[in-house]
């Protein structure tokens, strides 16, 4: 487990470990560190600091905030953050692209699907990834006087209240591919098909579905693929999905 302090005199383990990970790392291209956490929490200085210590390689940092500096001012407008984040995505990619040894994303990646498109980049691309968790500990207010975006107190409570449980430290190729799998996977449920929702546009929308259904409507899933099969022929599309059935006595 990662997790940085910003008012702990016992940081350097952090460091050091990914420095030494960056240096020794042979397996693969190049090392995607996450920085997730709260407004105020440290993740910037965090990503400046590891930037320093990683000098002597080719290292970047890609932050959404970076987006809404204007010279030294920060000038936030919610109604750009879309365009914020697909500038850090780019920047990141960019970066690898480039030959960086090592990209270092600092974003609040309160929820999982928000590091999806980095960690799914990761798979793709064979590159290590180590999260790195900003400390919860610390109070609201106490966030908010730290922060230098002058983000609000309540604001900063309901970032907290959404803020998902991710493991922190160094990932696995199996970790990446199970996260994979997990943001891909549609689960229906008997109480899924009697909403009347269509299965088959389920099964085009996502890559993995798993069907718990206690009655077991096999005719139905049947149905459901062949619609898709068909609209996908007449469209000259081919969609491909891994479909999980679990019958009722093997739960």
């Amino acid at each position: 487990m990662l997790e940085y302090d910003a008012t702990s005199e016992n940081n350097d383990f952090i460091f050091d470990s990914i420095v030494t990970k960056l240096y020794n790392d042979t397996t693969a291209q190049s090392v995607v560190v996450l920085v997730r956490g709260l407004p105020g929490s440290g993740k910037s200085h965090f990503a400046r600091e590891l930037l320093q210590r990683c000098e002597a390689m080719e290292c970047c940092i890609a932050e959404a905030d970076s987006y809404f500096m204007q010279g030294s001012e920060y000038h936030f407008d919610s109604r750009f953050l879309p365009d914020a984040h697909k500038q850090s995505f780019e920047k990141f990619k960019r970066c690898l692209l480039n030959g960086s040894r090592a990209a270092i994303v600092s974003n609040t990646f309160t929820q999982s699907w928000e590091m999806y498109d980095y960690i799914n980049h990761c798979y793709q691309n064979n590159y290590s990834l180590i999260v790195v968790n900003t400390s919860l500990s610390h109070s609201d207010e106490y966030l908010q006087h730290k922060n230098l975006h002058n983000v609000p107190l309540q604001k900063i409570s309901d970032m907290r209240q959404r803020f998902q449980p991710i493991k922190s430290g160094f990932w696995s190729s199996s970790d990446i591919l199970s996260f994979i799998i997990n943001e891909n996977t549609i689960l229906i449920t008997d109480r899924f098909i009697g909403r009347g929702i269509e299965l088959s546009t389920v099964l085009e929308a996502s890559k993995f579905v798993t069907v718990l259904l206690r009655k077991y409507p096999i005719e139905k899933l049947i149905k459901s693929i062949n619609n898709l099969h068909k609209r996908n022929s007449k469209n000259r599309r081919h969609s491909e999905f891994h479909l999980t059935i679990v019958p009722p006595n093997d739960r």
